[in-house]
């Protein structure tokens, strides 16, 4: 993920359609060590790789289970598209 992570996660919401409070309400289900990870970057990661809003849930549980492996992903699939 090239941009910056902030703007980039406000760009994928919007193109998405998804709704700001209810997204944020979800990542506060979020655990991220923000010391060692841009919170943005994360977020970003998450948005990029649902393809519906309910999605975010599972992959926001998976990211809690093994964050490397959503990072990872996300980056894939943006160099495959």
């Amino acid at each position: 993920m090239r941009k910056d992570p902030e703007k980039f996660y406000f760009e994928l919401l919007t193109d998405k359609n998804y709704h700001l409070k209810t997204v944020e309400i979800k990542f506060k289900k979020l655990n991220v060590d923000t010391s060692k990870y841009n919170l943005f970057q994360v977020k970003s990661a998450i948005i990029y790789l649902s393809r519906f809003e309910n999605e975010i849930d599972s992959i926001i549980n998976e990211a809690n289970n093994d964050l490397l492996s959503i990072l990872n992903a996300a980056t894939v699939k943006e160099e495959r598209s």
